[in-house]
């Protein structure tokens, strides 16, 4: 197989895999599933030549997806001819050279230590299969791994290695499908043991507090049971301490458990220990229901579609499905794969996907989206969208790979908390030196960093995961932070508050012999294959017309201004009036009374010119979108003090659609360099900006500002720029958004005075002797059992979108 051919998606026991030249070469077919089948534990190969990928599903016991891939690559198909007569099995030529970190660059070093940079670290399986390989290096004391940064930490022996050696190792590191089983079944292992720690420190807590209670003979076999069920804790702590040189949280219960112990406090130690252990399962289980709420809707991966074939309706599995496929759904069923209604009519209940509370009736031409639950009814379906590429899909990878945990508000809590940590020492000690042991114990107890390390990722992911139903997805916790303090936005005009699908409503020839087909034909010819509404406009009007598409040379587009292209031998311009002015191209006094009213009627003007004489001009309707006014108004209401609209259109357009908003504040014939200018200005004036926007042309801004959102249906590059994408809906997503991060911060601070509170006072008590061990693990872990609880809130809110209540 191609060794450039790389995953482009994977979910449990199934990849698909780019493999480039495929559709060049479809004879390659049946050689490349004879060498897929060869493999061992592969169930089901399907190959799509149309998309140059192949689906392949697998035995997960034998394989991971990079291990699978890397057999592959080593092993080539090979095409019979006379002259590789006797050229040997595939399985004897040399394995591929993958190199997977050959990209990897050094980040930062000091003697002894080197921070790296590698693409592939991301990756689970590379990341332990090149963890196992530096640590059978001579030398290599501990390598850490930071996945969400791409990046790896070394400490070795400066003897033995540097910085530039380590680069080289590293780099040059190929490797073999067995390195990955062994790595696998290390992974499995390690999580397996994570997955039952919990519940097993439990059992030997409760059983060093029966044996305890016993008293007896039964004293020394407790002890030994304490000791298995508190080793997590001291490891923590230790490690903390020792690896991270910082005294933190971690330390605090291992030496509340140690004084206790000192004390021969056994039973104590036992509850303790045994409160400790279920109260970081609940918490655990508290995450991990937030995650479950997440992946709920990729449950549609494992369900069956039906289908007609030789006249019958069967059943076959989602990943057959693919586009212009028509997919029968009847009542009860999850809708398979984002499509078309082609007949029939039903309730489709989207709330899962969409926000939306109550089921809504879809129909011939609706759009349906997979993971949605048919209620009432029958549809026929046309699939648009399979797997990965759906809806669902887009919003569960995209949420996977957004990092959490990075919030300002859980940055400060936690160095807060760790703050107080050396305090709790000396009133510990302090305490300790009168005697009260048990006191000193109390006050070690008392963990602030606990309940916030736990809620303010869980609110956070809800949020997020609230904020996906909506069919908005934010990037990151950070992100979220941001949004809910904006309290300035930029908008871009076309195709922000407006439809972006503009249409031609006039068309004025300006010179002798034009008409207007000629105007169009030359148009046309010029815009032909831009993504650009404007480009599309002039081509659905010259189609319309029956009109031919000449070929075009020399084609430059100019972002944001217009085109040029040479067509039968003339030098075409098509663009913006500032762009042909610039170009050289002269306005006369009629050209100029048709632009004035072209842009009376709030239409934009296209003008046209051919071997540097003006020829003609198109007037360009784009509707302002129905719901544009009523969002800037709530957008005031929710307390946005400037809202400012950037259009490249000239300042009567500008001025027009600025009034029907009731936007105060708006930049006309703007290139994309002044959006950028129009943010940085605003930011220096201490606003907090967000710019929404659609084009290429916007994503200069979207990266400068503090929070960039895409709407939907926007550029690749715009949406990738972006912080916050909406997925689908218009601008009241923008609203949901604003609402969903806002009240995500209020229930992280609102989260933040729960365990601090409640931990404040244990502390007071405990300092004072009203409260031990005991009662203050109460306090400070029930503290964090209800901030944890608290922060599904999110999740629970069923209200209706604010499409719906419109």
């Amino acid at each position: 197989m191609n060794a450039t051919c790389q995953i482009v998606h994977q979910s449990p026991g199934r990849i698909r895999l780019q493999v480039p030249g495929f559709k060049a070469q479809p004879q390659l077919g049946e050689l490349l599933l004879a060498m897929i089948l060869q493999q061992p534990g592969i169930v089901r190969v399907q190959f799509r030549p149309q998309t140059e990928s192949v689906i392949i599903i697998f035995d997960q016991t034998r394989w991971t997806p990079t291990s699978l891939l890397l057999a592959l690559q080593g092993n080539p198909p090979i095409v019979s001819s006379p002259q590789k007569a006797n050229q040997p099995p595939p399985e004897a030529q040399p394995k591929a050279e993958i190199f997977p970190f050959k990209t990897c660059q050094l980040a930062h070093a000091i003697r002894g230590r080197v921070r790296l940079e590698a693409q592939n670290i991301g990756d689970d399986d590379l990341a332990h299969v090149l963890k196992s390989f530096l640590e059978q290096q001579p030398g290599i004391k501990r390598v850490r791994f930071n996945a969400r940064a791409e990046s790896v930490i070394v400490e070795y022996d400066a003897i033995i290695w540097d910085a530039k050696s380590l680069v080289t190792l590293i780099r040059a590191y190929n490797p073999q499908p067995d390195e990955f089983e062994r790595a696998s079944s290390v992974i499995k292992s390690k999580q397996a043991e994570l997955s039952s720690r919990p519940k097993s420190e439990i059992t030997l807590a409760a059983a060093a507090l029966v044996l305890s209670l016993v008293g007896g003979p039964a004293a020394p076999l407790a002890l030994g049971f304490l000791w298995f069920s508190t080793r997590s804790i001291f490891e923590r702590a230790r490690h903390m301490l020792l690896r991270e040189h910082k005294l933190t949280v971690e330390s605090l219960d291992a030496a509340a458990i140690s004084v206790l112990v000192l004390q021969g406090m056994f039973w104590q130690v036992a509850l303790l220990n045994l409160m400790l252990s279920t109260a970081k399962l609940i918490r655990a289980k508290t995450q991990e229901q937030a995650r479950r709420e997440l992946t709920d809707v990729l449950d549609f991966l494992t369900d069956n579609a039906w289908v007609k074939k030789d006249g019958l309706i069967i059943s076959i599995p989602v990943a057959e499905l693919s586009s212009g496929t028509v997919v029968y759904v009847f009542p009860g069923e999850r809708i398979p794969a984002d499509g078309i209604v082609l007949q029939g009519k039903a309730l489709v209940d989207q709330h899962m996907l969409t926000g939306e509370s109550m089921p809504i009736m879809k129909g011939l031409g609706d759009e349906l989206f997979a993971a949605t639950v048919v209620r009432e009814g029958e549809l026929q379906l046309r699939v648009t969208l399979t797997g990965e590429q759906t809806q669902a899909a887009r919003i569960i990878n995209l949420i996977e790979n957004a990092p959490i945990f990075d919030t300002r508000a859980q940055d400060y809590a936690q160095r807060w908390a760790n703050r107080l940590v050396p305090y709790s020492f000396l009133g510990a000690g302090i305490l300790a030196l009168t005697g009260n042991f048990a006191q000193a114990a109390a006050l070690l107890v008392i963990d602030y960093a606990a309940g916030f390390k736990v809620s303010a990722p869980t609110t956070i992911m809800s949020a997020m995961t609230k904020a996906a139903r909506y069919g908005i997805f934010i990037r990151g916790g950070r992100h979220l932070e941001q949004l809910a303090v904006v309290d300035a936005i930029v908008f871009d005009k076309t195709g922000t508050l407006t439809l972006g699908s503009p249409e031609i409503i006039t068309i004025n020839a300006l010179a002798e012999n034009w008409t207007e087909d000629d105007i169009l034909i030359y148009a046309a010819a010029a815009e032909q294959c831009l993504t650009h509404p404007v480009a599309a406009a002039v081509m659905r009007t010259a189609v319309a017309r029956n009109l031919p598409i000449l070929q075009r040379d020399n084609f430059e587009y100019q972002i944001g201004q217009g085109v040029s292209a040479l067509v039968n031998g003339q030098v075409v311009l098509v663009g913006s009036y500032r762009f042909l002015a610039v170009s050289g191209i002269n306005f006369d006094a009629v050209a100029e009374h048709i632009l004035q009213q072209t842009e009376a009627r709030a239409a934009s003007p296209l003008c046209i010119a051919v071997d540097g004489t003006l020829v003609g001009l198109l007037g360009l309707a784009d509707p302002i979108r129905s719901e544009a006014a009523d969002v800037m108004q709530t957008l005031h209401a929710r307390g946005i003090r400037k809202i400012v609209m950037l259009t490249g259109d000239r300042s009567p357009v500008a001025e027009s659609v600025a009034c029907q908003l009731g936007i105060e504040e708006y930049v006309a014939e703007v290139f994309p360099a002044d959006k950028l200018d129009t943010v940085q200005t605003l930011q220096a004036e201490g606003y907090v900006v967000a710019v929404i926007g659609d084009g290429i042309n916007d994503s200069p801004a979207l990266a400068q500002a503090d929070v960039g959102l895409a709407v939907n249906g926007g550029t690749a590059l715009a949406q990738e720029t972006a912080d916050v994408v909406f997925l689908q809906g218009n601008l009241y997503k923008l609203i949901e958004a604003i609402d969903i991060a806002r009240e995500a911060m209020a229930l992280v601070r609102q989260n933040w005075d729960i365990v601090r509170i409640p931990n404040t006072i244990g502390l007071g008590l405990a300092f004072t002797g009203f409260i031990g061990p005991l009662g203050a693990s109460i306090l400070s872990d029930g503290a964090a059992l209800v901030a944890g609880g608290n922060a599904l809130r999110p999740l629970m809110h069923k209200g209706q979108s604010q499409e719906e209540t419109q």
